[in-house]
């Protein structure tokens, strides 16, 4: 299912012109994490104690091919 929701977004941000996709995931969930890694996504920041001040948040983002970086951006999860 997650798989195919982001192969949804991908057509969605290519019509919009959107290039760019950022997601965040706990540091802790390693499923998220991993998921997120297969389908092209590399970390890009960590924020300390972003999840009840406790854990780190990870955002990571991928860039879509055939237009050029910063764009546009989209941002989902958390």
């Amino acid at each position: 299912v997650g798989s195919r929701l982001l192969r949804w977004l991908d057509a969605t941000l290519e019509v919009a012109g959107i290039t760019t996709t950022v997601v965040e995931a706990r540091a802790d969930n390693g499923g998220a994490l991993a998921f997120y890694a297969r389908h092209g996504f590399g970390e890009t920041q960590r924020v300390r104690g972003y999840y009840e001040g406790q854990v780190d948040g990870v955002r990571m983002t991928r860039e879509r091919g055939g237009g050029q970086a910063g764009t546009g951006a989209a941002t989902t999860g958390r």
